[in-house]
């Protein structure tokens, strides 16, 4: 009756259900009891010319049943049931561990050896995916962690090559093969899609650069998540501090983040402005940078009455990139307010070195603070978009949505919501296939997610 595959960029491997309907009790009569897999091929019309009769199969690939769920009886000789599917990645990562040590290996060609020797399917006729380059020399134990362990805890640590400032890798798998990318990279591509309710409405200014069946008609667009100022706050989103301890020379540094300075490090964002205008708040903190450096040049620092402002708790943790600035008494910006999300982290330059006077450095101060912020603004704007199906449409990919605001019309101008609209990266999609009396229909339910608008009000210059 159904057919459901699961696709996420935050999940390492695919998952799939198909509902049936049936009168012969398939789990007693097979029986159906967890080891049996599911071999699924779908064959979509007019996609390509790789079969004589114009179709092609999509990746065919095995789904291990997983569980039985929602068995019920519809009338005395018939049920329902509903059989959940993983992956033969996902098999293949919960039977196998991994044991090795690798030396002056980049974490993309160590990923692409784990995923290689043990995830690897030689069923899938296109398997394979992108496995972008990373810029940091690894030296590393891996202690018989699963293959998803090990590629998460690269993931975590991972530097493209060609955006130096983009902590933001993930391992996922879609319907075409397993892939190791940034988010910022697959932020770089021009959108494919145009999503809108009515594209007769849509601004015409806005479509130009799309083919007229680039432009998708939705059945439904919602809006299904909103930033979460406390959340954002305490992951480190917009200001955060980290400490290092070296093990061996016991020398202490603290590092910080500011979103602010920070936002045109990353050279691509889906739009211009950050999600936030960085305005000065009526917030009193003692952990304030331009509190505590305020304190150590200047003394005590006083409001308009005389009174000192707060008794700080002072971070003894030397830091390098301290600079002279003024002191704000009563108010800070949000992405000043470092101690808000702080972070503890070992060092050690002779970690896993492999000779005398080999020196390896976790470069912790590159990515721990900035992988909190970039995948946390993926966290934030987020829509569900339900529409016909969309063969070639996978997750990574980019698409440009249209939200019409609630405003008065006046003109085109007046009709676009910018704070809603813009490019999107597409983050999970739902292939509903349904066969209901042999009419066939292939929809498809999409999350699509923001890390920046297209319009905050304030102007590119400001993070300047």
């Amino acid at each position: 009756r159904e057919v459901n595959i699961y696709e996420s960029i935050f999940s390492n491997s695919l998952k799939a259900n198909i509902t049936l309907d049936e009168a012969r009790n398939l789990p007693q009569s097979f029986p159906i009891v967890g080891e049996e897999y599911v071999e699924i091929d779908i064959s979509i019309p007019g996609l390509s010319e790789k079969y004589d009769d114009g179709s092609e199969i999509v990746n065919p690939m095995n789904m291990f049943v997983h569980k039985i769920t929602n068995q019920k009886l519809k009338t005395p000789q018939s049920q329902s049931l509903s059989l959940e599917l993983v992956s033969e990645a996902y098999m293949n990562n919960i039977h196998s561990r991994v044991s090795k040590s690798y030396s002056d290996k980049r974490a993309h060609e160590i990923v692409g050896d784990i995923w290689n020797r043990y995830l690897r399917s030689l069923e899938r006729k296109l398997e394979g995916g992108i496995f972008e380059q990373t810029e940091h020399l690894e030296q590393c134990v891996i202690p018989n962690w699963t293959p998803f362990q090990a590629i998460n805890w690269l993931a975590r640590r991972s530097l493209s090559s060609q955006s130096k400032k983009a902590a933001n890798f993930v391992f996922y798998e879609t319907l075409s093969g397993h892939n190791f990318r940034s988010l910022t990279k697959m932020s770089t591509a021009e959108p494919v899609l145009l999503f809108a309710l009515e594209p007769s409405k849509v601004d015409p200014t806005k479509v130009g650069r799309f083919a007229s069946d680039a432009i998708i008609a939705c059945d439904s667009i919602d809006i299904a998540h909103q930033p979460e100022m406390v959340k954002n706050i305490n992951r480190g989103c917009y200001a955060s501090t980290l400490i290092t301890h070296d093990i061996v020379t016991k020398k202490i540094q603290s590092q910080e983040y500011n979103l602010k300075k920070s936002w045109k490090d990353v050279e691509t964002h889906l739009n211009d402005d950050a999600p936030v205008h960085f305005n000065f708040r009526p917030i009193k903190t003692g952990l304030n940078k331009y509190y505590r450096q305020g304190m150590s040049r200047m003394g005590p620092v006083f409001d308009p009455l005389g009174e000192v402002v707060t008794a700080p708790n002072v971070s003894f943790a030397p830091n390098k990139d301290a600079t002279a600035i003024g002191v704000k008494v009563n108010e800070t910006r949000l992405s000043d307010c470092y101690d808000s999300a702080v972070f503890f982290e070992p060092k050690h330059d002779k970690m896993y070195s492999t000779k005398p006077g080999h020196v390896y450095d976790n470069n912790v101060e590159d990515w721990k603070l900035q992988r909190n912020s970039q995948m946390t603004l993926f966290d934030g704007l987020k829509f569900n978009v339900q529409c016909g199906g969309i063969p070639f449409l996978r997750v990574g990919m980019v698409v440009s949505i249209y939200m019409m605001s609630p405003e008065t019309e006046i003109g085109y101008g007046s009709r676009e919501d910018t704070k809603l609209s813009g490019n999107c990266l597409v983050t999970a999609i739902r292939h509903v296939i349904t066969n209901n009396f042999g009419n066939t229909e292939y929809k498809l339910w999409i999350e699509l997610a923001m890390d920046s608008v297209q319009k905050n009000g304030i102007g590119a210059q400001y993070y300047e």
